[in-house]
């Protein structure tokens, strides 16, 4: 039989998702632009700057840094320098008892204190769900949630000593144009899309852009994503090359 707490959990899920997919969510606040469900996710992933709030356990710290290294137990997901990658579906962060906090597929034996996590990517703004645990002592910018919230960029999370600033991974996705798009058209030039358009695909909305290389002779190549500084669907920057589009200054003790 589930907990109250895991009954909490399904219920906040099963909020927040309805919420996304509204139509009155902030899936809609952007002219009406509509993004594919599954692609934004390909090219853009939250990320956890992990920062503490006063110098952490040396021994602590080395061994959490050791079970990171191997990753079999605990069923961790990928981390990369300082950063703690959430993938996409639910996933838990757990800690700190005592050691560095680390993002996991499964909370195993800490599920009472673990954090669950589901980014909404596809959302805008791109949100993450957070679930506190009955045990996990958590903040959002400062204030302690009650049992679940919402994290955007830029927010951080509180457990234990350790600060999370919230982040995202925008990796750039250049290639065919996606099926869905082809016989559309460009809104920059207003030529449709045809099937081996090279496009630059917005990490947001997943809206396509020409981007044709020498594939396509000098003279009629068509560079809209080069003309252009946002997404003309949904704003975002854009950006040709892979990086954070936010990196906080860290405090580090």
């Amino acid at each position: 039989m589930a907990t109250a707490n895991e009954q909490a959990q399904d219920l906040a899920l099963a909020e927040t998702r309805s919420s996304s997919d509204s139509p009155s969510s902030g899936g809609a606040q952007s002219g009406g632009a509509q993004s594919d469900s599954g692609l934004a996710g390909q090219s853009r992933q939250f990320r956890l700057a992990v920062d503490w709030l006063s110098a952490p356990d040396a021994d602590a710290t080395r061994s959490s840094a050791e079970t990171t290294e191997s990753g079999e137990e605990s069923g961790e997901c990928g981390e990369e320098a300082d950063y703690l990658s959430v993938p996409s579906g639910v996933s838990y962060l757990i800690g700190p008892n005592g050691e560095r906090p680390r993002v996991a597929n499964s909370a195993g034996r800490n599920k009472r204190r673990a954090v669950l996590l589901e980014p909404l990517v596809d959302a805008r703004p791109p949100a993450m769900v957070v679930i506190a645990g009955d045990l996990a002592d958590v903040r959002v910018n400062g204030l302690r949630i009650p049992s679940w919230g919402m994290v955007h960029e830029k927010d951080q999370l509180q457990i234990g000593d350790y600060v999370l600033h919230v982040t995202l991974f925008n990796r750039t996705s250049i290639g065919p144009v996606h099926e869905r798009h082809v016989g559309k058209e460009c809104p920059v030039c207003r030529v449709h899309f045809e099937s081996n358009t090279r496009v630059f695909s917005c990490p947001t909305c997943s809206g396509p852009l020409h981007l044709q290389g020498e594939e396509t002779p000098e003279k009629d190549r068509l560079e809209c994503a080069l003309a252009v500084t946002d997404c003309p669907a949904c704003q975002t920057r854009i950006e040709m090359t892979d990086g954070f589009s936010y990196e906080p200054e860290l405090y580090r003790g």
